[in-house]
């Protein structure tokens, strides 16, 4: 065997070998726990929630692709924002505002002493919020707002 067919040998078997190395790391990495990466660490996080915040019920749906509804109860005041939910750090999340209600609101203006009209305002889009995340086992999440500062406990909702 000439000098160029002994080196096409050896290419041909360090080719097979590199095949079977590249299917069995995939067959592990297939085989290790989600918990390595984003959507393991949010997963305990997907379901209905809900929780108060100074006298303000907070009812949270967190859906399968991170996309969530939250809707804001005070007596019979309702408010509401969807969006996504991003990881921006680890056990740190970010709500990113996609859709809100109301989108207006009524302002009155008074006029002299008696009286006066009113005037419909449109709302400013929410900020969303940045919030370190963590779990005291599989049905209350803590929500510590890093921005403004204060902290949510949510109860899961069966």
């Amino acid at each position: 065997m000439g000098d160029r067919a002994a080196m096409g040998v050896i290419v041909n078997q360090i080719s097979r070998r590199q095949a079977v190395i590249c299917g069995m790391a995939s067959a592990i990495l297939a085989a290790l726990p989600v918990s390595q990466g984003r959507a393991a660490r949010l997963t305990p996080m997907k379901g209905s929630w809900r929780g108060v915040f100074r006298g303000v019920t907070l009812n949270l749906v967190i859906l399968q692709d991170w996309h969530f509804s939250e809707q804001e109860v005070s007596g019979n005041i309702m408010t509401m924002q969807t969006g996504m939910i991003r990881e921006t750090g680890e056990g740190v999340i970010t709500f990113d505002i996609e859709d809100w209600e109301p989108k207006t609101r009524m302002v009155f203006h008074p006029t002299g002493t008696v009286g006066g009209y009113n005037t419909e305002e449109r709302n400013s889009k929410p900020p969303g919020g940045t919030y370190r995340v963590s779990f005291n086992g599989n049905d209350v999440m803590i929500f510590e707002d890093l921005h403004w500062g204060g902290t949510v406990t949510y109860y899961r909702v069966h």
